[in-house]
């Protein structure tokens, strides 16, 4: 089977807390879609990245189902991801009723796409994230499958960042 067909990834339970997570790549389904690797968590969240029309790598987490006492506020925030319970890796983001989605600038300066590899390799290689924001979990996915699928989509596309 070639491997830029849909592919399925369970994965198991690796961590306290964390249920079973179900990463996957998905194929390109229009002539400018690039693809994407994905997982749902058992919150229903899905984290997923892809590689946008800028060619550069493309982070979301939806749908939005922050703490209640957290705002939104139109000028963005940053999320950071905690890798094996490690130090948080900062991603710009806008942030709506639709859930997170990565922003291109970082304060007045452009987010290096270097920053974007940091992160999307520690997604490949650790067991769990947890996404923060305000010091507040967003989000927490198990990553058991995330090398795989992760790995699939860069095969398929020159995104820069993954």
């Amino acid at each position: 089977m070639p491997a830029y067909l849909a592919v399925l990834f369970l994965a198991s339970l690796t961590a306290p807390g964390l249920a079973q997570a179900e990463w996957r790549f998905e194929v390109p389904r229009a002539p400018d879609d690039l693809g994407r690797a994905s997982a749902v968590n058992e919150q229903g969240q899905v984290l997923t990245v892809g590689c946008g029309n800028s060619g550069m790598v493309d982070i979301s987490i939806t749908p939005d189902l922050r703490p209640p006492n957290l705002e939104w506020r139109d000028e963005g925030t940053v999320l950071f991801f905690h890798i094996d319970e490690g130090k948080g890796l900062q991603m710009p983001a806008r942030c709506d009723a639709r859930g997170c989605f990565q922003a291109p600038m970082l304060g007045d300066a452009p987010w290096p796409a270097r920053e974007m590899e940091v992160i999307t390799l520690a997604l490949r290689r650790g067991a769990s994230v947890d996404v923060r924001v305000s010091g507040q979990i967003l989000a927490r996915f198990d990553l058991t499958g995330s090398g795989v699928a992760l790995n699939t989509l860069a095969e398929q596309t020159s995104c820069e960042g993954l």
